[in-house]
């Protein structure tokens, strides 16, 4: 019998030890190094189902139609209308001219807007006191926003025309105009061997030559409407020059009395004595033909009058040789609270108040810049040439006519034509309207 081989206990444990652990070892790495598993994933599809509409189409809103109440009537009207078409196409508005000069406008603002409704969206009027008094009463939009970043560009003192209680109801016109003038022309001044005067002396004179003209009517044409327009600027021109920047601002703003002597000595030696020169009233359009023609010498009106003439180049401003001051018309634009629209109306303000809009404006003639910026060679050569004569001149408050207003306004029209053909009524009529500018302040 072949010998038994002994392992002990420790060999023993070896061999089960290795063999156990093979077989785990084994076990694990046969797991991991299987081929896995496919496993396939099962998605679950969700179908959401919409509601088919119609698409909706935009809609592009209606323009906005402003009514603009104007005062260029007739032959005056294509000195606005292009502002009129360009602020359209910018604005993307339309307007509705409506042509009402101031004078016949006081009425109808004056019974529609205590009740709340408006002629118009936007307004315009060359009378401080209406646009004032309109303001006082609750009726106007604040625009003073449309200065913002513009003020720096406006001639002096033009900002502050518009401010009342430290706010702004309106916005000075595109174009603004000398009010106060005395107009020629250079052709029939040429012809008749005439010269401007150097004084007052050779002012009386020079009127004394013209009567003596062959089929001369009058060396002054007294252009009327439904206000007396020749009289009233040479009343302003007379007072400026011949009393003085203050006292012609002293009556503007009622702090001066009409019944003040230097006011009478004024009238009495520099305006009473021309009245004998005047025509009889004319309708102030039609005037214009006439004296063109030559039955009238001097025309005192506005420096819109050169876009009203054949020849602008013909037209002369004629300053007294005493002048240094001149009254500007107060052309400026409100909005009434009653519009619909007040936003675009505020709008159409603010392009009215823009450069773009005032180098149109004075493009057309008959107009000088509101602002320092617009280029002077943009304006005709005739206004140009007037710029240049009045550009130094100090501007007044405001034109007599347009500062006080209502009873005043009214008795300063009829005491016009009443000193006319009766100049020994001055005393009366002094003091006529020192009581009508009472009356008018204490409302």
């Amino acid at each position: 019998m072949s010998e038994e081989k002994k392992i002990d206990r420790r060999t023993w444990l070896k061999i089960v030890g290795g063999t156990v652990g093979g077989l785990i070892v084994g076990g694990v790495a046969g797991y991991y190094l299987r081929k896995p598993e496919v496993i396939k994933e099962v998605s679950t599809v969700t179908t959401t189902v919409k509601e088919v509409t119609t698409p909706t189409i935009p809609v592009t809103p209606a323009k906005v139609t402003l009514t603009v109440i104007h005062a260029w009537p007739g032959e005056e009207w294509p000195l606005f209308e292009p502002l009129v078409e360009d602020s359209k196409k910018k604005l993307n508005i339309d307007i509705k001219p409506i042509c009402i000069r101031t004078p016949d406008l006081v009425p109808i603002i004056s019974s529609m807007f205590p009740v709340g409704t408006t002629p118009g969206d936007v307004i315009f009027t060359w009378w401080k006191w209406l646009y004032t008094n309109q303001a006082k009463g609750g009726h106007l939009i604040d625009v003073s926003d449309l200065f913002e970043g513009e003020k720096p560009y406006l001639l002096p003192g033009m900002y502050e025309r518009y401010v009342e209680d430290g706010k702004a109801y309106a916005v000075p016109h595109a174009g603004q105009k000398v009010r106060s003038c005395l107009w020629y022309r250079k052709s029939f001044f040429k012809e008749h061997g005439l010269t401007l005067p150097k004084s007052w002396d050779d002012f009386i004179s020079l009127l004394k030559e013209i009567s003596e003209i062959s089929g001369i009517k009058a060396p002054i044409v007294n252009g009327n409407g439904s206000w007396p327009i020749s009289l009233n600027n040479t009343l302003d021109v007379i007072l400026l020059t011949y009393g003085g920047y203050e006292l012609h601002e002293g009556l503007a703003r009622g702090k001066v009395k009409w019944t003040d002597e230097q006011v009478k000595k004024v009238l009495s030696e520099h305006y009473i004595p021309l009245l004998k020169y005047f025509s009889e009233p004319t309708e102030w359009v039609s005037a214009i033909e006439l004296w063109w023609r030559g039955d009238y010498a001097i025309y005192p009106n506005g420096s819109w009058i050169t876009a009203m003439v054949k020849d602008p180049s013909d037209v002369g401003l004629l300053l007294l040789p005493e002048q240094k001051s001149i009254a500007y018309t107060y052309d400026c634009w409100f909005v009434p609270k009653y519009t619909s629209y007040p936003n675009e109306a505020k709008a159409l303000l603010k392009y009215f108040l823009s450069k773009e809009g005032g180098t149109l404006q004075v493009k057309q003639g008959g107009f000088l810049p509101a602002r320092t910026d617009i280029p002077v060679d943009v304006l005709p050569p005739v206004d140009r040439e007037i710029w240049e004569m009045v550009k130094n001149l100090k501007v007044a408050i405001s034109p007599i006519e347009g500062s006080i207003g209502g009873i005043f306004t009214e008795k300063l029209f009829s005491n016009h034509i009443l000193l006319w053909s009766n100049p020994t009524k001055l005393d009366s009529v002094l003091e006529d309207l020192q009581k009508a500018v009472e009356e008018e302040l204490k409302k």
